[in-house]
């Protein structure tokens, strides 16, 4: 048996460029949704800067993706402490917080 070896033409080059262009969009986006989350308070474009960031991974812009994801993950928590009203200056935003609560 004789194992024939592939070689990668420029399709597969222009392929894997585009991908990367897709990953590189993809981490951009989910940054401006995370800077969103923070303004809005609000954890739905933190989880969607995660979901971008690990897309963005996935089509080949590794360190960037994996950084989209480590802020993500990050200003959750932040978002997170905040709709809670732990964050000093900032009003609660979670009815069910318990700065919110009756005192009776």
């Amino acid at each position: 048996m004789s194992q024939q070896r592939q070689t990668r033409g420029p399709a597969d080059a222009t392929d894997r460029g585009r991908g990367i262009f897709w990953g590189r969009v993809a981490y951009v986006v989910g940054l401006i949704s995370v800077l969103w989350g923070v303004l809005s308070i609000s954890i739905a474009y933190e989880a969607l800067g995660i979901l971008l960031g690990v897309v963005g991974y996935a089509l080949g812009a590794h360190r960037l993706g994996s950084a989209t994801v480590v802020i993500s993950v990050v200003m959750l928590i932040v978002v997170l402490a905040a709709s809670q009203g732990y964050i000093p200056g900032v009003e609660p935003t979670d009815p069910r917080s318990r700065y919110l609560a009756p005192l009776w």
